[in-house]
């Protein structure tokens, strides 16, 4: 997760193509799969609403 962060704040301060990654690159959507993963794996029991 903090290597998704910092590939985005790396290459999204590049001014023009930095814009176009961050469009293209969503570090937060990434993130927030990992966390769903992970809390399937580990807590079965738990329901997540898919949005």
């Amino acid at each position: 997760m903090m290597g998704n962060l910092g590939v985005d704040t790396a290459l999204g301060a590049i001014p023009l193509v930095g814009d176009a990654f961050d469009f293209m690159f969503r570090s937060n959507t990434r993130n927030l799969k990992i966390i769903k993963r992970h809390l399937d794996k580990h807590h079965p029991g738990t329901l997540i609403i898919d949005q």
